[in-house]
């Protein structure tokens, strides 16, 4: 299986400068899984995102992100993070 290119948005980029370095580095091993097998990972469908392209998932217990999947590019691109407090 490939593994695919994980993007952010400004918004998240922004979330993930806040964040605390060991929150960020647990994070980013998240992510990792998550571009390994953008389906699998625990993550579902969106609700009401309309196609199985538009995922949520809990990554390494500290964030819930939402997510699109671009096959044709191999490409995640992270839309929404909701960091825990």
């Amino acid at each position: 299986m490939s593994r695919y290119t994980v993007e952010y948005t400004d918004l998240v980029r922004a979330e993930l400068r806040a964040m605390s370095t060991k929150t960020r580095v647990a994070f980013e091993e998240g992510v990792g899984v998550i571009a390994r097998d953008p389906y699998g990972a625990d993550s579902r469908p969106y609700p009401g995102g309309g196609n199985d392209d538009h995922r949520i998932t809990q990554i390494a217990g500290v964030a819930v992100i939402t997510y699109m999947i671009t096959k044709t590019a191999l490409l995640v691109t992270v839309v929404k993070l909701v960091a825990r407090p």
